[in-house]
């Protein structure tokens, strides 16, 4: 299922037209269990660092060799990899808010990732404005929003895929 998601990802990098309905959730992409259950940290001598939200109740654990942002004024997050302009990886918290949806691109293609806690969130994959997007979410039984937002260039990606894919698996509520 890895390799599906890789060839989908290339097709929607290289521009390739499909004729799939992300719309319809018939021809989403979805796994009951995680793609990717098993992430193994190829950076094994880096230690990792926790970051816990208190506003929220959350945490998240990220390359510790990462220059990561200071905590957003509101308190909902923050960014987990600084000084780079190419490199936007975040992390926040919102409240829910009925009859507000989140609108995601139609080049996006939808997986369920099953985190370590063993929460289910959806992951949404694709190519943006010249970046691979990935975006996961979940919700608390608070009406709680987790989210975990990269953008980033192919070439990061490519590099960093098993770790932007691990810290995503971290996230749990505390």
């Amino acid at each position: 299922m890895k390799y599906l998601l890789v060839i989908m990802l290339i097709i929607v990098i290289t521009g390739c037209d499909s004729s799939t309905d992300l719309t319809n959730k018939e021809n989403t992409i979805t796994t009951e269990s995680s793609t990717y259950e098993s992430v193994e940290n190829e950076k094994s001598n880096v230690e990792w660092t926790t970051y816990h939200n208190s506003r929220f109740g959350f945490s998240i654990s990220y390359p510790g060799d990462w220059i990561a942002g200071e905590e957003s004024d509101n308190g909902d997050g923050k960014q987990l990899y600084v000084g780079n302009p190419d490199i936007d990886i975040r992390v926040y918290g919102s409240h829910v808010f009925e009859g507000i949806e989140d609108s995601v691109s139609e080049s996006m293609k939808y997986q369920s990732l099953k985190l370590d806690s063993g929460v289910k969130a959806d992951m949404w994959v694709g190519y943006e404005d010249g970046m691979v997007l990935l975006e996961l979410s979940w919700m608390s039984d608070d009406e709680i929003e987790y989210n975990y937002y990269v953008k980033v260039s192919k070439d990061f990606f490519d590099e960093n895929e098993k770790t932007i894919l691990r810290i995503a698996k971290s996230m749990k509520a505390i």
